[in-house]
């Protein structure tokens, strides 16, 4: 699968998820890989603010 498909998968998921979750949504703090990064699990970060 080319670069910019998969990413663009992964964004339109993401997106989905984050439609359904409401907000939910708000409550985690998700990095996503930029437009030129490899796209990986180490791309990738989920965090849980403190606030």
């Amino acid at each position: 699968m080319r670069q910019g498909t998969q990413r663009d998968r992964l964004l339109m998921r993401w997106g989905a998820t984050k439609a359904k979750a409401g907000r939910a949504a708000t409550l985690v703090t998700v990095r996503l890989p930029g437009a030129t990064a490899t796209i990986s699990a180490q791309a990738l970060s989920v965090a849980l603010p403190k606030e």
